[in-house]
């Protein structure tokens, strides 16, 4: 019998910093969507455990009930000088982009659209909201190997 494991899924909740890419059309209590680009995505399996998060709140807890397989395009953002995705949005700062993995700063980026596979685990009815009891600190303090995801 192959063994469940406990994913952390991240949902961005209003306008993210982050701006490598547009995110996900997730419905955090139905599904979340993901691509080949997101690490461990050939790991999740049906009956693995999800734990929604968004950056700042953990949303809730599901079992996945089902994982539906597609292709689709991506849009990408790079920075103009290195080609890094590391992107971030900068409302009251100009030039309002900064790569954030080399600082260089400036207005656009460089779109880029590209082919992905596309995944999306449903939960069924198992979604169930968790309350304050579950922090994204107590959250942390349990994870084998810790990453933004």
């Amino acid at each position: 019998m192959k063994q469940r494991r406990a994913w952390s899924f991240l949902t961005i909740e209003g306008d993210p910093e982050y701006k490598g890419n547009e995110g996900y059309e997730d419905d955090p209590k139905t599904t979340y969507r993901y691509d080949n680009f997101v690490a461990n995505h050939l790991q999740v399996s049906i009956g693995d455990v999800a734990i929604i998060k968004s950056a700042d709140r953990v949303i809730g807890i599901a079992e996945i009930s089902d994982i539906s397989v597609g292709e689709g395009d991506k849009e990408r953002s790079r920075c103009p000088i290195c080609s890094d995705t590391n992107l971030s949005y900068r409302k009251t700062k100009n030039p309002p982009f900064r790569c954030k993995t080399k600082g260089h700063e400036f207005d656009t980026p460089v779109q880029e659209s590209i082919p992905v596979t596309t995944y999306e685990a449903r939960y069924g009815s198992t979604f169930r909201e968790t309350g304050p009891e579950l922090s994204l600190e107590l959250l942390a303090q349990a994870v084998i190997r810790p990453s933004d995801q």
